[in-house]
């Protein structure tokens, strides 16, 4: 995911793609290394939650 965006960085949380409150097993094929930023992201994702909108420095939304 966050290759997928231009980002190079380390790991900093290991995701379950299928998360485990979805039937995901708990196996190393299930799991993904994300920086923290699209962990958040895929987590809200996940249940269902809206992302949060980004603001520029002019107060308006910014479409990622």
């Amino acid at each position: 995911m966050c290759e997928a965006l231009g980002r190079v960085t380390p790991t900093e949380h290991i995701d379950h793609i299928i998360p485990l409150s979805k039937g995901g097993p708990d196996t190393d094929g299930n799991t993904s290394g994300l920086c923290e930023s699209c962990h958040k992201q895929k987590t809200r994702k996940d249940m269902g939650q809206q992302e949060k909108p980004t603001f520029g420095a002019d107060g308006y939304p910014v479409e990622l």
